[in-house]
């Protein structure tokens, strides 16, 4: 009987320990996503509104870095998360920024693409949530400083940036090729979230944003215009594993709304609900969704 009971202990460890990691279940969607607070916010959406469907759900969402989380797309740690467009063509696909082009073109190439590697794009929401550079007031005036092309022809300014923007063709090294001339004093790289406090004590000039980030309202800052269209356009769909839409092909029928109500004004509203310390991300979700009926 000891024997018995030692097996039987043995095989439930083996079973939670598989459960617990590695390709998501069959019987239940792994929700993904980034570690910065908009991703964290739509992880949340994604996650209430397909259990309030009926849909079993794996949070596994905060994972650090854009290749990161396309890899546990790619190797079925997650069934699902929200993507930019302009990310996937530049840095996951490795494709040349076109400029000029609307977003539903972009969305379509980047669509086609990735249907080849077996990875769905669902409706897109319409916003942009590009980089940007922001200053506060009184540097742009100090400075009379209202575009990029007037930040190139300011060198020596200290400039706060996300980790992630120096390396990427779409961020840093696109941006100071494209703007002849830019360059800065100095460069301090840090978390998102500090970039804007690092702006407002003083000890930065120049701090790198996102487009919906609610912060850029809350502190009214001023965002250099990108005056020659260098940032490419980054409209978040759910991107979704084939296999796993097979699974629920109702997911692309209960995201289709929620995605046509996430405008600009919707995001950057979340987001600061976030970042200011009023709620956390689950909790933001919660309440999109049920003023809106969509739980």
């Amino acid at each position: 009987m000891k024997k018995i009971i030692a097996i039987l202990a043995t095989l439930v460890i083996f079973l939670t320990a598989c459960a617990g990691g590695g390709a998501a279940s069959s019987y239940a969607i792994a929700v993904g996503s980034k570690d910065f607070t908009e991703q964290l916010i739509l992880g949340q959406i994604t996650l209430q509104v397909l259990a309030a469907h009926g849909i079993e759900v794996i949070d596994r969402t905060n994972i650090t870095g854009t290749e990161n989380v396309r890899a546990a797309l790619d190797n079925g740690d997650i069934d699902i998360y929200w993507e930019y467009t302009g990310t996937a063509w530049m840095m996951l696909m490795g494709q040349e920024l076109i400029h000029g082009e609307t977003p539903e073109e972009l969305f379509e190439r980047v669509r086609a693409n990735d249907a080849e590697n077996g990875i769905i794009w669902l409706d897109f929401a319409p916003f942009n949530n590009t980089y940007a550079l922001a200053v506060t007031q009184e540097t742009s005036q100090a400075f009379n400083m209202r575009t990029l092309s007037d930040l190139a022809a300011i060198p020596g300014l200290t400039l706060a940036t996300e980790h992630e923007f120096m390396p990427r063709p779409d961020g840093f090294i696109g941006m100071v090729e494209a703007y002849e001339g830019m360059e800065f004093g100095e460069i301090m790289t840090m978390f998102m979230g500090i970039v804007y406090d690092t702006l407002m004590d003083g000890q930065a000039d120049v701090g790198v944003v996102h487009g919906t980030d609610g912060r850029i309202l809350y502190h009214n800052l001023v965002v250099l215009e990108d005056d020659l269209n260098f940032f490419p356009i980054y409209t978040p769909a759910p991107n979704i594993r084939a296999d796993s839409l097979e699974r629920f092909p109702e997911i692309a029928d209960i995201l289709r709304p929620i995605s046509a109500a996430l405008n600009m004004d919707v995001m950057q509203g979340l987001n600061l609900l976030v970042d200011s310390g009023q709620m956390e991300p689950d909790e933001a979700a919660a309440q999109w969704l049920r003023e809106n009926d969509f739980i």
